[in-house]
């Protein structure tokens, strides 16, 4: 399939220029201008419009009435399309805080779903979002079932998820937090803190053993005092990476420019932190066991606590924008590039370079999404 005139998002150097794209066998064979059909090849004309990696998204719950920790693999293949509908190329369904069966069972199924060719997005990971959390900073988790890190669950876990991602979040400060994040980075496990109640001390010590991000900066997490710089003041000023759930709602608009001005365009990652009720109207919910509200498209548990979000990944773009003034190449660069590097597979994706998986997605001149290419499959068209 050979993708011509189209405006080609060139992640190094920030900016887009006008060229053409080549995909063989789901691969990116060949970028560059003036690229001529072969024998038979397919031409699609893109016509001028934005041409830019598929989205990445490793932080989502659920969407379109189905939910990571209790839909079915073919219910899972469904919500996908959700996904692949609003640009995301690339997923790692989240789980939420349960019992050692309920996460097991969940992980098998997200397996499962992973695993079959239908699926239109690619399950990269799964996100364990729990039980390793403070108690103090519990959120929308279950307080009863959080716990310290247990190595023996852990292992299972990897034996369950085999060649599947794994992107835990974790309280640094819990016991054994930091021999197991110690441990576990080393055999690929990419851990971030979240639901945390630990010191900027705490913190630059689990850094240190090889944290790599903060989950949903901001929420439920120990806050910027100026005498202690808690868990948002040490994912600040660090160099690691922070997930922003940017809908208005979790973070104050002014809050989201502020981030993006301080941790600039290579350390911010977009989430969506989503729930089964994104693409859906008010109504109530799951999220895992729990029951949510969703009311003015808002999630919440109870008042004045939020169940993530019904948010989806290209609006978050589109906000990030709105909010802070970030470009269109940069905003899609904290949606692609940057999760993909904090996952450790920006090797295969998060870029439109020769050599890696042909995930893509066409926007309009009005940030419109027209065009889905997952694995060199086109899965979605406006």
């Amino acid at each position: 399939m050979l993708l011509k005139n189209a405006q080609i998002l060139d992640t190094t150097m920030r900016r887009f220029f006008q060229g053409d794209l080549r995909i063989q066998d789901g691969t990116i064979s060949a970028v560059g201008s003036s690229l001529t059909a072969e024998n038979g090849e397919e031409v699609v004309d893109i016509g001028g419009n934005h041409l830019i990696p598929g989205l990445v998204d490793i932080h989502s719950h659920g969407a379109a009435g189905e939910d990571a920790m209790l839909s079915s693999p073919e219910k899972l293949i469904a919500m996908a399309r959700h996904y692949a509908a609003h640009a995301v190329t690339t997923l790692f369904p989240t789980v939420l805080t349960g019992t050692r069966a309920e996460l097991n069972e969940a992980m098998k199924r997200i397996v499962s779903a992973a695993h079959l060719k239908k699926n239109p997005v690619t399950f990269a990971g799964v996100h364990i979002e729990g039980p390793y959390l403070s108690d103090k900073r519990p959120g929308c988790h279950d307080i009863s079932l959080l716990k310290s890190p247990d190595e023996a669950e852990f292992e299972e876990w990897l034996s369950i998820l085999g060649k599947i991602k794994a992107y835990v979040t974790i309280a640094p400060e819990l016991p054994g937090a930091m021999d197991l994040i110690e441990k576990y980075t080393k055999r690929g496990v990419t851990f971030s803190i979240g639901h945390s109640d630990a010191t900027g001390a705490v913190c630059r010590e689990a850094l240190s053993r090889g944290v790599g991000s903060f989950t949903h900066l901001y929420n439920a997490m120990r806050p910027l005092h100026h005498r202690e710089s808690g868990v948002v003041g040490t994912a600040l000023c660090t160099d690691a990476y922070a997930e922003l759930i940017c809908d208005g709602v979790h973070i104050d608009r002014d809050v989201v420019n502020m981030t993006y001005r301080i941790k600039g365009v290579d350390k911010l990652i977009l989430v969506t932190d989503s729930m089964q009720a994104a693409g859906m109207p008010d109504g109530r919910y799951k999220l895992g066991s729990l029951d949510v509200t969703v009311e003015n498209s808002i999630a919440w548990l109870s008042p004045g606590t939020l169940a993530g979000s019904t948010l989806n990944l290209l609006d978050a773009i589109k906000n990030l924008m709105d909010f802070s003034g970030a470009s269109l190449a940069d905003a899609v660069i904290c949606a692609t590039r940057n999760p993909a590097k904090a996952a450790g597979l920006y090797d295969k994706i998060g870029s439109l370079e020769k050599g890696k998986v042909a995930d893509l997605a066409v926007l309009d001149s009005g940030r419109n999404l027209t065009m889905t290419i997952s694995r060199g499959r086109i899965v979605y068209t406006a």
